[in-house]
């Protein structure tokens, strides 16, 4: 599969970063560093929620902060900063999070209660055998 997306955080509207995002074969990417660098990642299917935080100037250059919350145990929390056109962006996110899930066999409920430590035996409705 090739890359689906790929954007740098941006500062005042220029690409003045060494952090890049990047999402390829169903896995969200940030590598960050110039000499050295660091890359982490969050499979898509593991993704519980998606936000979009701007603030004013965020607004003014036409950027955002997407937040990504997941079910991964290293990486909970990411924060796509600063990325150009995020409302699209997070569309997109979306779309190809639910499009992992359906590839991978799980459901959204299946992910929420994944690595949940609590022993509830909770059930949705199409869970029930109904005899």
């Amino acid at each position: 599969m090739s890359r689906l997306w790929e954007a740098k955080s941006q500062h005042f509207g220029l690409p003045l970063s060494f952090t890049k995002y990047y999402v390829e074969d169903g896995i969200l990417f940030m590598q960050k560093g110039l000499f050295s660098t660091d890359l982490e990642q969050v499979r898509l299917y593991r993704v519980v929620d998606l936000s979009l935080r701007k603030n004013l100037l965020d607004r003014i250059f036409g950027q955002g902060t997407i937040i990504v919350s997941s079910k991964d145990k290293t990486m909970p929390t990411l924060e796509l900063l600063r990325i150009p056109h995020a409302e699209e962006v997070l569309r997109s996110l979306n779309k190809w999070t639910e499009e992992e899930r359906r590839r991978a066999g799980y459901k959204t409920r299946e992910i929420i209660r994944d690595n949940d430590d609590s022993e509830t035996d909770e059930y949705d409705d199409d869970d029930k055998n109904y005899d």
